[in-house]
Order: C-alpha cells, then sequence, then structure tokens
C-alpha cells in the first residue's frame, strides 16, 4: 500500500517539521488506505475516504475484525489519538483530524455513549447544498477539517 493520500497530507501540512511518519498497514479497510501512523510522539490510525457518486461527501470504512470474526466499531480505547481521513475531489483535498474524544462525542467508536459506527460519511467544507442531516453532520465535524488544497490558499496574504 503507497499511503499516497496521506504522504500529501504530510507534505503539505507537516512539511519538515516532522520526520517522516513510521505507517503500519491495517489490511483490514485496506480499499481505504488504512493503518497506522506514528506523527511526531502521536498514534493515528489513517484512511482515505473515498467519494461516491450517489451522494455528496466521502465515504470511509472504520471497522476492526473481532475474535468471532465478525466486523465491529473500533472501542473508544482503540482510537489512539484519534483518526485521520483524508479526502480528495478532483482539485480539492484536505484532511478531517478527528480527536479521540471528537469521535467519542460524533458516536463514531464503541463508547460508554455509543454503540460505534463501522462507517461513515464526510462532509469537507466544500460539499454544499447538503440536506438537513449532511448539514448538520458537516457542521459537527467542521472542527476537524482543514482544507490543504491550493484553492483553498489563493487569495491569502
Amino acid at each position: 500500500m503507497n499511503f499516497h493520500a496521506f504522504k500529501r497530507f504530510i507534505d503539505l501540512a507537516h512539511a519538515s517539521a516532522v520526520a517522516q511518519p513510521v505507517i503500519q498497514v491495517e489490511e483490514q479497510n485496506s480499499d481505504y488506505e488504512s493503518g497506522v501512523a506514528r506523527v511526531g510522539t502521536e498514534q493515528w490510525r489513517i484512511r482515505t475516504a473515498r467519494i461516491t457518486s450517489a451522494k455528496p461527501g466521502a465515504f470511509v470504512a472504520v471497522w476492526k475484525r473481532g475474535e468471532s470474526g465478525s466486523t465491529r466499531p473500533f472501542t473508544a480505547d482503540e482510537s489512539m489519538s484519534g483518526l485521520l481521513v483524508v479526502v480528495e475531489e478532483l482539485e480539492r483535498f484536505g484532511v478531517f483530524q478527528f480527536t479521540a474524544a471528537h469521535l467519542i462525542s460524533l458516536g463514531y467508536v464503541s463508547s460508554d455513549l455509543h454503540p460505534g459506527k463501522r462507517g461513515f460519511r464526510v462532509y469537507p467544507a466544500w460539499c454544499t447544498d447538503l440536506n438537513s442531516q449532511a448539514s448538520r453532520t458537516q457542521r459537527a465535524q467542521g472542527a476537524a477539517f482543514s482544507e490543504l488544497s491550493p484553492s483553498a490558499f489563493a487569495g491569502r496574504s
């Protein structure tokens, strides 16, 4: 697995601020470039979201195969520093940097508060004309999102 999108994120967001991350491949969810990356002193689960033509936003799978062989959401304890979800759509590029606490509050990991999810949609700031549920989700995810594409920096001084 080459982790093209994640490496692009590191190049754009961290430049030379941190050493190149060490990535451990997770075979499960390999369609989403899944792995665990050490970035500086933190360990993050990483995924690349997939754009689908049926709905706006992008989908990401975040399940783990349990001992019984069935899939299950990650637990709050397994979320490490959090989850980095990279999104590429045409010329747009960005990352959701969900901290462990944010994953719990959104109900994406299994905790005392929520059963967790095996996958979910992310809505980058460039997604518009969303239905009310998708708009609420976009707002809830908004603090975690950073657009890193060149067009996001155009006109800034």
